[in-house]
């Protein structure tokens, strides 16, 4: 069971000309869950963060 606890996109375009677009976008993202190992039945938690950018022209 995995749970997205945080997300928050931004994002930003900028268009100087018809012929020029320029995007940037940030996302941070941050999640936990379980995890089932399937050697044994051991169970464990695991939290995690990701950031994450996006540029284009």
């Amino acid at each position: 069971m995995n749970s997205l606890r945080n997300s928050n996109p931004i994002g930003i375009t900028w268009c100087p000309t018809d012929r020029l677009n320029l995007t940037a976008a940030l996302s941070y993202r941050q999640r936990r869950g379980w995890l089932l190992h399937q050697a044994d039945a051991n169970f464990t938690t695991f939290n995690a963060s990701k950031c994450q950018t996006k540029a284009r022209v």
